[in-house]
């Protein structure tokens, strides 16, 4: 008897249970017509043919097409309704985190549509809800940004091995490269040896060269990385309220817009391999380099050296060969796939046997870090 009564109450259990995820699939109708509505507003407009375009393409089309599909079974109608709702839960789903920038948009200018029927009050008090709405989801926000003394402040995550600091940035898309202060170089862990690698900063005081060290990574917003990348340790390029710039090293990587009615900063992520050769080239060291004449060959060889403590892949120098009156009688590019911190790379190669060569040497015309997120391999040249 009690076997037969814990039967009961479990078949009336997974009965609440199949009732409460068919509710939830049938639930998904709404966001598909309310996201799906707002898009062919914003293709063919607000009004009359909006409307019948809406309730064809959007209820009577898919109800009908699924209401056939399904077939003569017990519950038509609900099965009908629940594959209606998951399927629309799938393409909103796509749309709102695949589509971000665009599906936000367009729910901010058109999510309040049918609001239109109630008067224009109604509908500005829509619009606003809408707006609201879009800005709790996790959609293309943007990165909120400060105005302080003339300059954009954005807060970041810099990272180094082991290490993890949350900082304050000036947005500097005319700075070449990314600056951080020496009190965060330290927090970080990272200390340039003497004669290493620098480079020239414009600051207010004038042209000053400034040691450079390589970061972990950099994160904006929780989910726009750029890793790893170059920083120049510059104390005049940070105030008492920020620990640097944000330069053209890490903003490259994406498409970059500024919003200054909502006070954000907008982020798209570029696609392909972003060439980082100006922030590696002062860390590749040339030297060694020498020519000989013999036989049918002038043979060129040399070390390479990468004084960063980041490896280097996918990096192509041209060898430029000029006569004694400086005219380049030749160029040949060299690949080289790998460059480890601190090894020695020995690199050769064949030209022909001009008689009146003056001066010859290696130009870096691209390269990358190793261990870009989400990169595999470089494209090769050939």
């Amino acid at each position: 008897m009690a076997t037969r009564v814990i039967g009961r109450q479990q078949q009336a259990e997974g009965r609440h249970l199949k009732k409460w995820i068919l509710t939830a699939l049938m639930v998904g109708i709404g966001p598909g017509l309310l996201i799906f509505s707002a898009y062919l507003a914003s293709i063919f407009g607000e009004g009359k043919t909006h409307l019948i375009l809406s309730a064809f393409l959007l209820v009577v089309l898919p109800f009908g097409a699924i209401y056939v599909l399904v077939g003569a079974q017990n519950h038509r109608v609900g099965k009908t309704l629940a594959l209606w709702g998951s399927i629309s839960w799938l393409f909103s789903l796509l749309l709102l985190f695949g589509a971000m920038e665009k599906t936000s948009e367009v729910l901010k200018t058109h999510g309040a549509w049918f609001t239109s029927f109630w008067g224009r009050s109604k509908r500005s008090k829509g619009d606003a809800l809408a707006k609201r709405l879009v800005d709790t989801l996790p959609l293309a926000r943007g990165i909120p940004y400060w105005f302080e003394e003339g300059s954009i402040i954005v807060k970041a995550t810099v990272a180094s091995p082991g290490r993890s600091v949350d900082v304050r940035f000036i947005l500097d898309t005319g700075a070449s490269v990314t600056t951080i202060s020496s009190a965060l170089a330290s927090s970080l862990g990272l200390a340039p040896g003497p004669g290493g690698a620098s480079v020239e900063v414009q600051t207010a005081s004038g042209v000053t060269r400034y040691p450079l060290v390589t970061l972990d990574r950099i994160t904006l917003g929780g989910g726009y990385t750029v890793g790893p990348l170059t920083a120049a340790i510059c104390d005049p390029c940070s105030s008492k309220n920020t620990q640097g710039l944000l330069g053209l090293n890490f903003t490259s990587h994406f498409h970059l817009s500024i919003n200054s009615k909502e006070a954000v900063v907008k982020l798209k992520k570029r696609s392909g391999w972003i060439d980082q050769r100006e922030e590696i080239e002062p860390f590749v060291v040339v030297s060694n380099l020498v020519g000989d004449l013999t036989g049918e060959r002038f043979r060129i060889s040399g070390s390479l050296v990468n004084s960063a403590t980041k490896p280097m892949k996918g990096l192509v120098f041209e060898c430029v060969v000029r006569d004694k009156k400086e005219t380049v009688i030749e160029r040949k590019r060299i690949q080289v796939h790998t460059l480890k911190p601190g090894a020695n790379t020995r690199v050769a190669l064949k030209l022909a046997p001009y008689k009146n060569i003056g001066s010859f040497h290696l130009e870096l015309k691209r390269g990358f870090w190793d261990g870009a997120a989400g990169k595999s391999a470089p494209p090769s040249v050939h």
